[in-house]
C-alpha cells in the first residue's frame, strides 16, 4: 500500500501536536515569585493575604533572609526560572541582596526599603517605600512645628544602612536641639542618665517596633511629661505587643497614599500588598523587566485601596508622610 505525501505530513503533525501537549502538560506555566522575608514581621501573613485577596495562582517560594544561605538559595531558584522577588524588608538586607540580583538575573520589589545608596547602586530593585532623604526632611519639619526644645534620639544598630543615614540627617538639621543620641540592640540595653532625660522635651525613635516599644516603656516609667516620636521603622505588630498602652503617646511619621490618608495596617503590610499587585501587573503584561527596573520613573499602577502609585527616577514610591498615633489594641 502506497502512503501518500499528505498522509505523512498529517502523521507528523499529529505526532508533533501530541509531543507539544505532553510538554505543556508536564510544565508548570504559572508565574513564579519569591517572597524574601523575616520571621516575626507581617511580611509572610501580608503576602498570603494578598494572594487570597487577588486570587493569584502563582508558583511561590518563601525564603527567610539569612546572609549565610541567601546566595545558594537564589542560585537554585534562578535555575528553576524564578525572576521576581518580593522583599527584602530593610535597607541593610537590600545591600546584601543587590549584587546577587545582578549575578542571577533577578529583580526585587521591596515593600519598604528606603536607602538612596542601595537603590542608586542597582537597576534591579525598586521600592514601595519613600527615600530616607524625604523622611528626614519630613520629620525635621514636623519636629520644628512641634516646637521641641531639647531632643534625645534612640537608634537601632542592626539596620545601620537606614538608621545611620536618617539620624545623621536629623542631627545635622536639628543640632541645636539634639542633646543625646543613644544606640540600642534590644531596648533593654538603653541607658540614659536621669539628669539628661529630665532635661529632654522629646524622644525620637529610629528603631524597629520591639526596640521602640521596650525603650519607650522604660523612658515613660522615669519621666511622664515627655513627647515620643518615631520614624515608620517603628511600625509593626510588636510595637503594641511589647509597648502596651504607653505607645498611645507615640507619634509615628509614616508614608500615606495621598488623599486616601492612612491605609489599613502598618507600612510594611501595605508595602507587601502593593508589591504583590505590582508584580502581578508586570508578569501579566510581559513587560521588559530590564527596562522597567532601569527606568522606574516611567512606571505607575493602581495599588491597594485603588491608589495610583508612581515612582521617582531613583525607584522610590512617590508618597506623602504624616504623623499618626498607633492603636495599642492591635
Amino acid at each position: 500500500m502506497r502512503i501518500r505525501k499528505w498522509q505523512i505530513h498529517f502523521l507528523l503533525l499529529v505526532i508533533c501536536s501530541a509531543m507539544l501537549f505532553l510538554y505543556l502538560l508536564g510544565r508548570d506555566s504559572r508565574e513564579q515569585v519569591v517572597l524574601l522575608y523575616d520571621l516575626g514581621t507581617t511580611m509572610e501573613n501580608s503576602f498570603e493575604e494578598a494572594i487570597r485577596r487577588y486570587s493569584l495562582t502563582w508558583d511561590t517560594r518563601k525564603v527567610i533572609f539569612s546572609e549565610s544561605t541567601l546566595e545558594s538559595e537564589l542560585e537554585s531558584l534562578s535555575r528553576k526560572g524564578f525572576r521576581i522577588i518580593i522583599g527584602p524588608r530593610n535597607s541593610s538586607q537590600a545591600s546584601v541582596l543587590a549584587p546577587l540580583l545582578e549575578r542571577f538575573e533577578m529583580f526585587a520589589i521591596a515593600p519598604a526599603v528606603t536607602s538612596p545608596g542601595v537603590l542608586g547602586a542597582s537597576n534591579r530593585i525598586i521600592s514601595l517605600g519613600v527615600s530616607d532623604d524625604f523622611q528626614v526632611e519630613t520629620i525635621v519639619q514636623e519636629l520644628i512645628g512641634e516646637e521641641i526644645g531639647s531632643l534625645i534620639i534612640v537608634k537601632d544598630v542592626v539596620n545601620r544602612t537606614y538608621t545611620d543615614h536618617v539620624v545623621e540627617g536629623i542631627v545635622n538639621a536639628l543640632s541645636q536641639y539634639v542633646i543625646g543620641v543613644f544606640e540600642i540592640e534590644s531596648g533593654f540595653d538603653l541607658e540614659i542618665d536621669d539628669e539628661l532625660l529630665h532635661a529632654a522635651d522629646a524622644v525620637l525613635f529610629v528603631a524597629n517596633p520591639r526596640q521602640t516599644a521596650i525603650s519607650l516603656r522604660r523612658i515613660a516609667s522615669v519621666k511622664h511629661d515627655i513627647k515620643f516620636f518615631a520614624s515608620d521603622y517603628s511600625e509593626g505588630p510588636e510595637l503594641s505587643m511589647f509597648g502596651g498602652k504607653e505607645i498611645e503617646a507615640l507619634t509615628i511619621y509614616t508614608f500615606v497614599h495621598g488623599e486616601n490618608g492612612i491605609g489599613q495596617g502598618d507600612s510594611l503590610h501595605r508595602g507587601v500588598l502593593n508589591a504583590v499587585i505590582l508584580a502581578d501587573k508586570l508578569l501579566s503584561s510581559d513587560r521588559d523587566l530590564d527596562h522597567v527596573f532601569a527606568e522606574p520613573g516611567t512606571l505607575e499602577f493602581i495599588g491597594f485601596e485603588n491608589t495610583v502609585i508612581r515612582f521617582s527616577a531613583e525607584g522610590f514610591a512617590e508618597l506623602e508622610m504624616k504623623g499618626v498615633r498607633p492603636n495599642s489594641s492591635h
